[in-house]
């Protein structure tokens, strides 16, 4: 007896009459328009790019068929979902959006001096209040390269950039029965920084093209009746497995209930083969996911709510544990802006602040000093490299110390005795000095 995969079983399931769009059960923004379409965070299989549909499918839900026709006429252009049509699929990961889609195309057309080719098109918005039409960024994946071996570059459709590679974006596009499948790994900074908990808009586009008359035109099916001038025409991409969870978070740690989180890094924090999150939501540092003891474990990051986060980056070491957490925010204390870098580490029973120093110095209309940090192997050792500011005049030195005279400042280091032992090794005040990590 043959088995299903999930992702042929919801092929199966879905090709009987289709439905416009996918499904509208789930969390969007205020007068979007279009769809929302999910994207998970909770899988196992990792994805690699590479046009095979192996790495999804075991773990994908059920998923209509998009057959929202936004361009181009039926009597000419389109005769129904067998010319053109697709489902899609979304994942999050750590620096990347993946997606993939199954797509149903009678004919995969090259582009010529009349056509443009058939093409696949990611559209992203911010969700920032302040956002505009002009803030729409689109990538588009051309499919025609199929034909060529399956390698195809996401571009940028709009923008001052238009044309030219998206910067880390990589994609593939395979045949299969009655159209392709393309997989696609697209940066997450293309969506926007708070990408990762509440909804962003969003559509999905298939721009599709046939051997037919002179009196042919494009046809382009998507997730939402997309208008480049109309920032409301776009639909959403929501994250199930992580938005529904911030208020109950900020509720815990009695925060607001409408707090949003500053930062996220999304890793197999504390060795756990399943991914966690870590976030800066107000004050704190909280790590929440599966295999934690709790439901969530938080660390304060400082008395108050930091006024920016300039780095939150995961990073593994060579050490044990591996997974580590960098982080660097602002404060302000007696009028001066501090800026404050930590590196933290997870354990099911905790977080540990491994390093904690201030880097550096700011007096609004005054001096400043900033010390050059960075994370560095000597010997065999990791360590918190500081080079400490050699520009600075014995004057401003002297202001800046003032200020804060009970803080050492960005050139020096902090006291370590708190921190589990970990030793200093010094180096002369002109270059710097790194605290080992072993």
């Amino acid at each position: 007896m043959t088995r299903l995969t999930p992702l042929l079983a919801s092929l199966i399931l879905f090709a009987g009459p289709a439905r416009p769009g996918l499904a509208a059960d789930h969390p969007g923004l205020p007068g979007q328009q279009g769809d929302a379409v999910p994207c998970i965070s909770d899988y196992r299989t990792q994805v690699v790019i590479d046009g095979f549909q192996t790495d999804w499918e075991e773990e994908v839900p059920p998923t209509p068929r998009v057959t929202r026709l936004v361009a181009g006429e039926p009597e000419y252009d389109w005769t129904g979902p067998a010319d053109a049509s697709f489902m899609l699929w979304c994942r999050v990961g750590e620096n990347h959006l993946y997606f993939a889609v199954v797509a149903r195309d009678n004919h995969i057309v090259a582009p010529d001096r009349r056509r443009g080719g058939d093409r696949f098109a990611l559209v992203f918005a911010p969700d920032s209040v302040d956002a505009t039409a002009a803030d729409i960024r689109i990538v588009e994946i051309p499919v025609w390269p199929v034909h060529d071996g399956g390698t195809s570059t996401p571009v940028w459709q709009n923008g001052p950039d238009r044309g030219q590679p998206v910067p880390g974006a990589r994609a593939e596009v395979s045949y299969r029965e009655h159209g392709f499948f393309l997989e696609a790994a697209i940066p997450r900074n293309v969506a926007g920084h708070t990408m990762g908990f509440g909804p962003v808009p969003f559509a999905a586009i298939q721009h599709d093209w046939d051997h037919d008359t002179e009196r042919e035109r494009e046809v382009s099916i998507a997730t939402a009746p997309f208008h480049p001038r109309r920032l409301q025409s776009l639909g959403t991409l929501h994250f199930p497995d992580a938005h529904p969870r911030i208020p109950h978070i900020a509720e815990a740690l009695q925060l607001t209930a409408n707090a949003t989180p500053d930062a996220e890094a999304w890793a197999r924090f504390t060795g756990d083969p399943r991914r966690k999150r870590a976030i800066a939501l107000g004050r704190f540092l909280v790590l929440y996911g599966p295999g934690l003891p709790w439901d969530l474990v938080e660390f304060p990051l400082s008395a108050a709510h930091p006024e920016r986060i300039s780095r939150f980056e995961h990073v593994a070491l060579p050490l044990d544990p591996a997974e580590y957490l960098v982080v660097q925010h602002t404060e302000t204390h007696l009028g001066v802006e501090v800026d404050i870098l930590s590196l933290f580490t997870f354990h099911t029973d905790g977080i540990e602040r491994v390093l904690h120093q201030e880097v550096a110095r700011r007096i609004p209309g005054g001096p400043g000093a900033r010390a050059n940090v960075t994370l560095s192997t000597d010997r065999g050792s990791v360590g918190l490299r500081v080079l400490a500011p050699d520009d600075l005049s014995d004057d401003d030195r002297d202001q800046l110390a003032r200020a804060l005279p009970d803080s050492p400042g960005p050139w020096q280091p902090v006291p370590l005795g708190e921190n589990h032992g970990r030793s200093v090794h010094w180096r002369p005040a002109s270059e710097g000095w790194t605290a080992l990590l072993r």
